[in-house]
């Protein structure tokens, strides 16, 4: 197998080595490799027998390589186009995905295969492919074809879009702010803030180190803070330009300074604060100040912007992408979480006692634990089942199946970890996923299991 870093030589010419943020892998129109990129069947991406001499690979082999961003590259070659497609998604594709998908959670995991592709998703934080679908293709509808029926049920309002970089003239993209500017009049500290579901900003002009004039304005509760940070510094350059004043503009959002000296804009909103930059030409300046450091400026526009969330005068801002990614996601979580409730295996019931909610954030990689969560491991109860074994019960004579050999079988005594009660197993679960020890102690009883199977499928 290929793993990053790895190089092999003689490399072919028309081979191309990809490494991205979102794809990764080895791209040759005359390679069997393509292949393996692309067709998806294949348990892993990448084989030595495979790739061409002097192949440079990104990425590791298992599970396409659960990669980058905790999403695969295997996931982005299956849901090319699904903007477009999805649309007509039905059950047997639904199907055929869940199939694709399982074969890279076993290869990831490497648990017993017949483990639920359920469960193994939700505890490698792996969002089913359909709805990751869904996802691509609701964004696509909303924020490309500007669907309104879509909107109305997301609820995003007036969208902001994205405009080509070839439509804006050239002046507007790479703009000279002066950090200060001289023989000034004013000075304005400008912050934004966002508390719940309010956001806001403010701005305030200061005339000799003295409160001249205080604005406040709430946003919607779509709007971000970064929003709301830009939309105050470009008020204020707007009043300085309105009012022929000189000011100096002084805001603590670093993420904003960085968008207005970028050469490369997408946002309209962005584009249209560097115009009035280009526009008010040397009598505005931008400075950033650190915050929270006793700078009284900055101290008083940050009240004022938390005071704007909730009595600020209305202001009109156009509905950022990240606004529309964080509802659709949210909207599919709950997709996730009602399938997840509705599972009525036994392993699904089992597992969802300790991992009552899905979670983006949970990665569960380790198989003993997956095993215990299951009960689909070295266990005599499991086994049994598929008549490995021929009896159901531990050499102790009890069931053998996972709490007994975690809690109670005496012969894994030594190694036992403390047994929850059902209402608190969800807590005992996260204590356990950060407790180095009890794991080491779960990989031993299930070793022990491991063995004690195989002696007993020996009679």
């Amino acid at each position: 197998r290929c793993y990053q870093g790895d190089c092999l030589t003689d490399v072919p010419n028309r081979c191309q080595a990809i490494y991205g943020k979102n794809y990764i892998g080895l791209l040759n129109p005359s390679n069997p490799c393509v292949y393996y990129c692309l067709n998806l069947y294949t348990p892993c991406i990448l084989y030595e027998e495979n790739v061409p001499n002097g192949a440079r690979c990104y990425t590791y082999s298992n599970y396409a390589g659960k990669c980058l961003n905790g999403r695969c590259a295997a996931e982005k070659a299956l849901l090319y186009g699904a903007g477009v497609w999805d649309g007509s998604l039905n059950n047997e594709n639904i199907r055929r995905l869940t199939t694709i998908q399982r074969v890279f959670l076993l290869k990831f995991l490497k648990v017993y295969r017949t483990t639920s592709t359920q469960v193994l998703g939700v505890l490698a934080e792996i969002l089913p492919l359909y709805l990751s679908a869904k996802a691509e293709f609701q964004k696509f509808q909303v924020w490309v074809c500007r669907s309104s029926e879509l909107g109305r049920v997301l609820d995003v309002g007036e969208l902001d879009h994205f405009v080509k970089l070839s439509s804006v003239p050239i002046e507007f993209r790479i703009i000279d702010i002066k950090p200060q500017i001289e023989n000034s009049q004013f000075e304005a500290y400008t912050d934004g803030s966002r508390i719940g579901d309010d956001c806001g900003f403010s701005v305030c002009i200061l005339k000799n180190k003295h409160p001249f004039k205080i604005f406040k304005f709430k946003l919607s509760k779509n709007n971000t803070v970064f929003q709301a940070e830009l939309a105050a510094i470009n008020f204020a350059v707007r009043w300085a330009q309105a009012n022929g004043f000189k000011i100096n503009i002084y805001t603590d959002s670093q993420s904003s300074s960085e968008a207005l000296y970028s050469t490369r804009p997408r946002s309209a909103f962005v584009i249209e604060a560097k115009k009035n930059f280009y526009l008010a030409g040397s009598s505005v300046g931008l400075t950033w100040v650190k915050a929270h450091v006793g700078d009284a400026g900055n101290e008083l526009a940050d009240h004022h912007a938390k005071l704007a969330t909730t009595d600020g005068e209305n202001m009109n801002v156009q509905t950022p992408l990240s606004c529309v990614k964080f509802k659709i996601t949210n909207n599919l979580m709950k997709d996730w979480q009602y399938k997840w409730e509705n599972y009525d295996t036994y392993s699904g019931k089992r597992a969802r006692s300790f991992v009552p909610c899905v979670n983006k954030k949970l990665l569960v990689h380790n198989k003993c634990i997956i095993y215990f969560l299951t009960g689909y491991g070295p266990l005599p109860c499991y086994l049994h089942r598929f008549k490995k074994l021929n009896s159901p019960l531990c050499p102790c004579g009890r069931p053998g199946d996972a709490d007994h050999y975690v809690f109670h079988c005496p012969l894994t005594k030594e190694h036992h970890l403390k047994e929850p009660a059902l209402n608190n197993r969800v807590e005992w679960f996260k204590n356990l996923l950060k407790n180095r020890e009890c794991i080491l102690r779960l990989e031993k009883i299930f070793r022990f299991c491991g063995d004690m199977c195989n002696r007993l499928n020996q009679y």
